[in-house]
């Protein structure tokens, strides 16, 4: 009777371990299947072959219109000198960021804030790593937008993105 108790004090971890297990095999099935989107179709390749942030959509836009009016005073601050904000057409959206709360849908226009300005870095930012060309009315880029607090205008909410950083078409 001993015996029998040990062994199944034995047996019951190892079958537990065993049927909650996962080989090999599921787990490549596993990340097939989160690589498509939801049609079921492969998903597309990632800028630069980076993961989409939390809280991050990444997509392809074009420029609509420049904001011309500088948003701040602050002599530090490059969207002090140059303009920083446009109105962006969504033309495809290529992924979502876990978290990312408002769904953006193809030819949507929506409001960017250019962190890093419109214009071209290279001399306003002489020692950043990366430069970017800038973006006229009509260019076309890639880029991740991170959603920002609502401007309330005239009793609605207005939603706006920032942008860090493009990948001119």
């Amino acid at each position: 009777m001993l015996k029998r108790i040990r062994r199944l004090i034995l047996l019951i971890p190892l079958w537990t371990i065993l049927a909650c297990g996962t080989t090999q095999d599921e787990k490549n099935k596993e990340q097939a299947a989160d690589s498509k989107d939801v049609r079921g179709t492969p998903a597309k390749p990632t800028l630069a072959g980076q993961k989409i942030s939390p809280n991050h959509c990444r997509i392809v836009g074009t420029v609509i219109e420049i904001d011309s009016a500088l948003t701040t005073t602050e002599p530090a601050n490059p969207c002090s000198l140059v303009p920083c904000r446009a109105l962006v057409r969504v033309d495809e959206i290529i992924g979502y960021g876990q978290g990312f709360s408002s769904p953006l849908a193809k030819g949507v226009e929506v409001k960017v804030d250019f962190r890093f300005t419109l214009s071209p870095t290279k001399d306003l930012f002489p020692k950043m790593k990366t430069s970017y060309p800038g973006l006229r009315v009509g260019s076309s880029f890639l880029a991740d937008l991170e959603e920002q607090m609502s401007e309330k205008t005239d009793e609605r909410q207005d939603r706006f993105f920032a942008v860090y950083g493009y990948k001119a078409k």
